[in-house]
């Protein structure tokens, strides 16, 4: 009889241990996104990360400019988002910036935390100039260049002809 009550009570206390395990990994948040990493190009910052392992979640993408290295007029730029990758298209050039992601369970009930944050610095506005000489804009001195040298050639050979003619 000692024996069983024994059994009873190591069963009763390992279920115990594991409602406890298991409210306290479940308490609420949800996990926070990792590998958060930010490419800056002259048309924006393009975020991606690893999703969070909690399942059913959206994301908060949350943005803050930099003052002395910390994060001040921090805004939310879009809530709700599914996949894991933003383009963020509202930046400026030459502009330090700083992004956190947070999930939120589907319906907003519960969020976790913030991922860890990451600073980007966009470029600078002479590194996102008119394309070179070739490009779009410099192929038309080019192709007014070229088109005159064949004027000039064909005006040539026309001349010489009328003065072949009349010296005949």
């Amino acid at each position: 009889m000692n024996l069983r009550r024994h059994a009873i009570l190591k069963v009763a206390t390992l279920a115990t241990f594991a409602l406890v395990a298991f409210s306290a990994t479940s308490a609420g948040a949800c996990d926070p996104v990792t590998n958060l990493g930010a490419t800056p190009s002259c048309s924006g910052v393009k975020l991606t990360w690893t999703a969070s392992l909690t399942p059913n979640v959206t994301y908060t993408i949350n943005r803050g400019t930099d003052v002395g290295g910390n994060p001040v007029d921090v805004i939310t730029l879009a809530k709700g988002v599914t996949g894991t990758t933003y383009n963020d298209t509202t930046t400026s050039l030459s502009t330090k910036y700083f992004y956190q992601i947070l999930t939120v369970e589907s319906g907003g009930a519960n969020s976790g935390v913030n991922s860890p944050g990451i600073w980007v610095t966009t470029p600078s506005a002479g590194s996102c100039g008119p394309p070179t000489p070739i490009g779009a804009i410099g192929a038309i001195p080019v192709a007014l260049l070229l088109g005159g040298a064949l004027i000039y050639q064909q005006r040539r050979r026309s001349v010489r002809r009328a003065a072949a003619t009349t010296a005949s």
